[in-house]
């Protein structure tokens, strides 16, 4: 049975990325790599084919709530992000560990954010929203700018999470990609973000942690190709933020192909794939 998994796609993204990150496209084993299989992270990470980092991690601690409430309660989710800092955290952000650090100092999640972050690590964990109020995109959206806050509380990180937050509902929705972008454009309020979902551009190097690049990037793959696979593998040979990038394209792919078009092979070898396929279907429900 084919259903849109956002979740799923976001956490293959994020393993089939995490050991090229911050590698430049012109390294060599991103060149040799084949564009299909899981790979070791070396140093980096310290982490085996098929596991995921920070991105995954945030999206399942988010995407628990959610369905344990049945809605987004801030509260629950910065406890949940704390927990996760707290335990058994794999590359996070710097914006996101000083936000993390005052949750662990008892500061309110109003107040817990990085004054001018502007990073990707709120439109990273942003698809759970999607997929939660899949029927409601613009409350889906407004739900991922509140959230963004609890870290990155500026304009751009903000319209980043609203713009993935929206895309994924959609998608899961059942609206088509050529229908998507334009919809989304509806919802996400003036910033650099909406001017390159606009105007998007291939990039021309290696893609940076900053939530405007890294949307365009994850967007332009999803746009670009005409499958899951080639999705993500476009989002990773652009180098740079390699996990990033890839997790967010395979959310919009997985919500859009389904998750039937999600290669088996990788599936059988994912790190959690039971648990998060029950979360996604979990939030689907």
């Amino acid at each position: 049975m084919n259903f849109p998994a956002p979740l799923l796609g976001l956490a293959i993204g994020d393993a089939l990325g995490m050991p090229f990150e911050t590698a430049p496209r012109s390294r060599p084993d991103l060149l040799d790599w084949d564009g299909r299989s899981f790979r070791n992270s070396d140093d980096y990470h310290g982490l085996n084919p098929g596991q995921w980092t920070d991105d995954t991690q945030m999206s399942l601690a988010l995407s628990r709530t959610l369905i344990e409430h049945q809605q987004y309660v801030p509260e629950a989710a910065a406890l949940a992000y704390r927990q996760w800092f707290e335990g058994d955290c794999r590359g996070i952000g710097g914006s996101t560990k000083r936000a993390m650090e005052k949750l662990c100092r008892g500061v309110p999640w109003t107040e817990s954010g990085t004054p001018g972050a502007e990073g990707n690590g709120t439109a990273m964990r942003a698809a759970p929203f999607g997929a939660f109020y899949r029927y409601d995109p613009k409350l889906a959206g407004n739900m991922a700018v509140l959230d963004a806050g609890i870290s990155h509380p500026t304009t751009e990180a903000r319209e980043g999470s609203r713009a993935v937050a929206v895309a994924v509902a959609l998608l899961c929705y059942g609206v088509g990609k050529t229908s998507m972008l334009p919809r989304v454009l509806e919802q996400v309020q003036a910033s650099k973000v909406r001017s390159v979902l606009a105007n998007l551009q291939c990039p021309e190097s290696s893609v940076s942690p900053h939530v405007v690049e890294t949307v365009n990037a994850a967007f332009f793959a999803f746009l670009n190709t005409a499958n899951f696979s080639d999705a993500v593998e476009m989002a990773i040979r652009f180098g740079g933020d390699t996990d990033s990038v890839a997790s967010i394209t395979g959310a919009l792919a997985g919500a859009h192909y389904g998750y039937m078009s999600l290669p088996k092979d990788l599936l059988g070898q994912l790190e959690g794939a039971d648990e998060i396929h029950d979360l996604n279907l979990g939030l689907l429900e």
